[in-house]
């Protein structure tokens, strides 16, 4: 989220590199429909990990959390390479 002018605002921003979106709080109701025809497993829950509540993917056979920490920003994770063998 940024700042300007007082006030909180959030947008999307061009970058000239990739990223993974994670904790995230908002979806408009065109992205939520396309995750839905794909899933009913991502929806809003509470992470103790992060503090809050964001859409987090759900294990489809027990329905736990799949947080984004252990998803995405674990380093040597399948999304979080730390060496050029672990792009493998």
């Amino acid at each position: 989220m940024l700042e300007e002018h007082g006030e909180n605002v959030e947008r999307w921003e061009r970058q000239d590199y990739s990223t993974m979106p994670s904790n995230i709080t908002v979806l408009t109701d065109s992205v939520l429909e396309v995750i839905q025809g794909m899933t009913n497993r991502y929806v809003v829950n509470y992470s103790k990990t992060a503090s809050q509540s964001y859409y987090l993917n759900h294990c489809e056979h027990c329905s736990s959390k799949q947080g984004d920490f252990y998803l995405h920003s674990e380093p040597g994770n399948a999304f979080f390479p730390m060496s050029d063998e672990e792009l493998d």
